[in-house]
Order: structure tokens, then sequence, then C-alpha cells
């Protein structure tokens, strides 16, 4: 895309969001980045541990940002609206829900270490927190987040969570959420009635934070670490490539268990905060596109004698 905008001269900018990983070993790749960000007036990152990374391996020479993900500011649909909704989906609104939802990315990753959760691994994972809520007394949501058309396995977190589901042996609690029209706010007021989740997916990770729901990250990026860096002092994410299905459960049940690192009002005066440097950056990019424009435009009229 800034290939294309380069070519028919227009505005190209980037907004701010997570680069990377960059190996080492993959020095044209990097190369070929770093031509391409030296373009830009400037680069967002969102995340203090990608901002470092991108000062570390790559050589760039435009000023550099940390911004939170815009996301975080997008306002959920009512609780009324939620409630309603997964009422109608079977959940009996007395009782307390776990929700997990898995990711094709996770689970498209090859990895050859027995020690991960990555691959066919992440599937087997999320059967056992979902085995893990129901022996807790919990009802639980499966939360598709990234869909696609619900049938492709490499890229529908709907195709996956299906199979997941459809391959469980007591399925009594258990509640798909397989509705593709749904908006990202109403499906962030849906995780906001969780009463804990575990996600591998970073904007549903993103929903669950501003809805100060208690959240641990399944994660591949360390965009995840980033973000909940934001709101939260004492956090679980969970790196696939280098736990075992065995040690991520033992985690995740010790943050279910122990709640101290949890502090909801905290998380929502954060949020506050966080909002305020969202708006920042917003105001930063309006005003360079507004100064962009303007030297396009008196650079047309230069051009012609105006």
């Amino acid at each position: 895309m800034q290939w294309l905008a380069e070519k028919y001269n227009k505005i190209y900018l980037k907004y701010t969001k997570s680069y990377g990983p960059f190996p080492d070993k993959d020095k044209i790749y990097k190369l070929l980045v770093e031509k391409q960000l030296n373009k830009l007036p400037f680069i967002f990152v969102r995340g203090e541990s990608n901002l470092r990374e991108m000062k570390e391996k790559l050589r760039l020479k435009v000023p550099l940002h940390s911004f939170p993900d815009i996301s975080i500011s997008l306002k959920a649909e009512s609780k009324k609206w939620a409630l309603s909704y997964v009422s109608r989906l079977g959940v009996d609104l007395s009782r307390k829900i776990g929700g997990i939802s898995p990711s094709t990315v996770v689970a498209g990753i090859k990895t050859r270490n027995s020690s991960s959760s990555c691959g066919g691994n992440h599937i087997k994972l999320c059967k056992e927190i979902i085995e893990f809520y129901r022996l807790n007394g919990l009802q639980v949501l499966l939360i598709p987040h990234s869909l696609d058309d619900g049938k492709n396995l490499k890229s529908c977190d709907l195709a996956l969570t299906k199979k997941i589901y459809n391959e469980l042996e007591n399925k009594r609690d258990i509640i798909l959420v397989d509705d593709m029209n749904l908006t990202y706010g109403q499906v962030r007021a849906i995780i906001g009635l969780l009463d804990f989740y575990a996600t591998s997916r970073y904007h549903s990770l993103s929903s669950a934070l501003c809805m100060a729901v208690p959240v641990v990250a399944l994660s591949w990026h360390i965009k995840y670490g980033d973000i909940m860096r934001l709101f939260l002092d004492d956090f679980l994410v969970v790196n696939c490539r280098t736990n075992s299905i065995k040690k991520s459960l033992a985690l995740i049940k010790k943050y279910y268990y122990n709640r101290q690192w949890f502090d909801k009002e905290k998380m929502l005066e954060r949020k506050k905060e966080i909002v305020k440097e969202i708006d920042k950056s917003v105001t930063i990019l309006a005003n360079e596109v507004r100064r962009l424009l303007e030297h396009k435009n008196n650079s047309m009229e230069k051009c012609s004698g105006g």
C-alpha cells in the first residue's frame, strides 16, 4: 500500500501498530523494512517493548513514538444488550461465565519443540482450559474473535472454535458464539460479562482490559505484554512458543485462583489516562495530514503558476 501511495502521489502515514518480529538472520528483509519506514515522517508503535525492539533491530532515521492501540477507546455496547444476547444463547445469568478465544495464528505456528503450546497443542490447551472452567462450576463461552468465512481453519477463528467445540466429549455448559454479524463493540460488551477470560487474540485482550475483566493472554508476540502493562502491574502472558500445555495450564490456574493481581477500579482509572494518550496520537496524526495537504496544495499552485 505504501508503494501504491508513492506511485499515485498520495499521502501515506502509518498509524499505531505493532512491528516485527525481525529475525537477526534475515538481513535483506530488515533492509527492506528500514528503507520503507524511513520514508515516513514518524512511526507510532503500540508498546514500549516493541518500541525498544524497533530501536535495537532497525536503523531508523525518523522519530519513533509509543502510543496505545486506538481500539482501547472503543465504546462497548450496553450491558443490558449483552445480558439479553447471552441469555438467548442459553447462558444462565445467575451463574459465573468463563470465556476463551482460540487463535488460528497460534494454531498455525509450527514448532518442533514439544514444550510449547503452539500448533496442535494450542487446540489441546484450549480444551484443557474449557474443562478447567467446567470443573470450577463456570459456564463457558467460546468467543471467536477474528472471523473470515467460518470455514477456513487457517484463517478463521470461528472455524477453529467450531472444531474445538465439536471435538468436546461433554458439551454441558459450553456455549459457542457463532454469530458472524456481531460488531466489535457488541463482542466487547459480551466479554465484559466474564468472570475470567483466556484469549490469544490481541483485540479481544484489549476488550477485556477495557472492561476490567480478569484476563490472561496466550501469546506469540511482545505486543500482548505491552498492552497488559498499560493496565496491570502484575499479569500473565503465556508465551505459547516456550510453555508446554502443562506449564501453561498451571500458570493460568495460579492466576485464576489467586486474583490479588486484579484491581478493577485501578484498571478503569488507568483507562482514562490511556485514552488521553490515544487522543494525543490522533492530534499528531491530524496535524501531519493537514501539513502535508497544505504542502501539496502549495506545490500544485506553484506548478500551475497560481
